[in-house]
């Protein structure tokens, strides 16, 4: 029964039950979402790699914190392959340079800068009022940055390169 007196119950006092079921289905699609869909160009980047990166062994290549405006963060990353190289080394294809611009940085915690930044990986996870990238330390930098909103582009390289 979805006449008006059946929808009362829920609050609802309009003979419209389906504004309840697509309120509903809005929250179930979003809450199915990865927390790097909301982030600008992110579906760029995927199409790049053909999922999102976990940017494991990537390097940290330049921090900028800005108070007034906005924030960036410069990553070089690649995708490992299973195939090894001439060395025993695994091979590394589609070398890109990350850039994760944010918008109203509102939390920041930073450890172990060095001259050498290399993570064991990039989260990303929703929070209330925006984004946190978590980057994870192998090596050098590792903390979390809690923004409004992020944005990322890349640049293809043809290789790692040799300022890092």
């Amino acid at each position: 029964r979805c006449g008006r007196a059946a929808w009362r119950g829920f609050g609802i006092a309009t003979a419209q039950p389906w504004r309840l079921a697509m309120t509903a289905n809005r929250r179930a699609i979003l809450a199915r979402m990865e927390a790097w869909e909301q982030i600008e160009g992110a579906l760029d980047l995927v199409a790049w790699f053909g999922r999102w990166p976990s940017f494991h062994d990537a390097e940290v290549v330049h921090l900028n914190l800005d108070c007034r405006g906005p924030s960036s963060l410069l990553v070089y990353t690649s995708e490992t392959t299973n195939d090894l190289d001439e060395a025993g080394f695994y091979k590394h294809v589609k070398h890109a340079l990350v850039e994760f611009t944010l918008m109203d940085i509102e939390e920041l915690e930073l450890s172990g800068f060095s001259r050498q930044n290399v993570l064991f990986g990039i989260n990303v996870k929703d929070v209330k009022d925006g984004i946190s990238i978590i980057f994870d330390p192998t090596w050098g930098i590792g903390g979390s940055l809690q923004a409004k909103s992020a944005s990322v582009r890349f640049t293809p390289v043809d290789e790692r390169p040799s300022n890092l």
